[in-house]
């Protein structure tokens, strides 16, 4: 229970706390207001949820460019680095936004 009107304080964007509840030890979730860091093999991408879908970034090593590098050639990202939620006129998502997240995480784990 919330006991005072507070605009800080400690918390994870709801979309990426669920997919780290089902997708379990696949990726990992740190700090409050932390991406999801998903790591394949020596790679390391950074998940964000924002207004229009995920975005993902690489650490500026050559392993995890590499792996970003790959999933925008296969289409799973655009070359900004995002995937797109597919939204209405008003932005509210059409698509689930976590199965889009699973299917995105489990997309970039297969490769």
């Amino acid at each position: 229970m919330m006991r005072r009107f507070t605009l800080g304080g400690f918390n994870w964007s709801p979309y990426l706390f669920v997919l780290k509840v089902k997708l379990g030890n696949q990726i990992s979730l740190e700090n409050y207001g932390a991406p999801i860091l998903l790591t394949k093999n020596n790679a390391t991408l950074k998940l964000f949820n924002i207004n229009n879908g995920y975005k993902i970034e690489s650490y500026e090593d050559d392993e995890s460019n590499d792996l970003f590098i790959k999933i925008q050639e296969l289409n799973i990202i655009n070359s900004n680095g995002m995937n797109e939620i597919e939204q209405n006129t008003d932005g509210i998502d059409i698509e689930d936004r976590v199965d889009s997240g699973i299917a995105l995480v489990s997309k970039i784990i297969a490769i």
